[in-house]
């Protein structure tokens, strides 16, 4: 399928502020579609088959909310950093890393994600249930704006020698 008869398929005439794609059985996003979804602020892609987004979907500027759970995602874009998103929701996919993202409530869970860093000062709320994390990272530790961390179910021993590096009190801690 090229990306005129993805479009032709997929996209509505009509776009508004809310995109949602959701379990359409989506195996690919054209590299072109954040020309067509400027000012959409909430993106629904989960519940599809997606392995890959494509690192334009960085350029969309205008996007709050992003919703690609349930795919089969093995990485995100590098150019997440440049969405200033309130939620990121990337939970029941295939990633082992989550590496520069700017949002300020992430849901990370049910993954393989082994390492964090670079995540943005304005994460609040950061959900890595069901992982591979053998630690926590100083760079999650000292998120300024850190509220909410649920690492339950990953593979972390020494809760003690986390608890001691961060630099302010949780109001909410999993583990």
């Amino acid at each position: 399928m090229n990306d005129r008869e993805w479009f032709a398929t997929y996209l509505p005439h009509e776009i508004g502020t809310v995109l949602s794609l959701r379990n359409l059985s989506l195996e690919f996003i054209p590299d072109t579609l954040w020309e067509r979804i400027q000012g959409v602020s909430v993106l629904d892609l989960s519940f599809n088959a997606l392995t890959s987004i494509p690192d334009t979907l960085g350029l969309c500027t205008s996007l709050q909310e992003l919703w690609l759970n349930n795919n089969g995602l093995t990485s995100l874009p590098t150019t997440f950093s440049n969405l200033g998103l309130t939620r990121l929701d990337v939970s029941y996919n295939n990633l082992s890393s989550l590496i520069n993202v700017n949002s300020i409530i992430i849901d990370a869970s049910h993954n393989n994600i082994s390492e964090v860093d670079g995540l943005s000062a304005n994460t609040c709320i950061l959900n890595l249930t069901d992982n591979n994390l053998s630690d926590v990272s100083d760079s999650v530790c000292e998120l300024p704006n850190l509220q909410v961390l649920n690492i339950c179910n990953n593979e972390i021993v020494n809760i003690p020698s986390i608890t001691a590096r961060f630099n302010h009190k949780l109001s909410e801690f999993w583990y």
